[in-house]
C-alpha cells in the first residue's frame, strides 16, 4: 500500500476556526484513491476519532489500520481504499 496524501486535524485550530468536522474532507480524499492506495489521518480529539472510525468502518470499499498516538497527543490512522481479488476487469 501505498500511502499518498497526510492529513492533520487539530481541534483547537479547527474549532477557533469554526471549521467542519474532519470526516468531511477526510470523504472527500478518499473518493480519490484507487485501490492500494490509502491516507495517513493524524487527529488530536478522541470524538473525533472516534466518529472517523465508526464511519470509516462501515464503507465497505475501505479499511484503516490504527497506528496508535503520535507524540502523545495525535490519534494516526492509515485509511484506504481494499484491494480486491477476482476482480472483472
Amino acid at each position: 500500500m501505498e500511502i499518498i496524501e497526510t492529513l492533520v486535524f487539530d481541534s483547537h485550530e479547527s474549532c477557533e476556526a469554526g471549521l467542519r468536522h474532519p470526516i468531511y474532507s477526510i470523504l472527500s480524499e478518499v473518493k480519490k484513491l484507487r485501490p492500494g492506495y490509502g491516507l495517513r489521518v493524524l487527529v488530536n480529539d478522541d470524538d473525533w476519532f472516534k466518529a472517523i472510525e465508526s464511519i470509516i468502518r462501515t464503507m465497505k470499499k475501505l479499511d484503516y489500520e490504527y497506528k496508535g498516538m503520535v507524540n502523545g497527543y495525535f490519534h494516526e490512522l492509515i485509511i484506504f481504499k481494499k484491494e480486491y481479488e477476482n476482480q472483472v476487469s
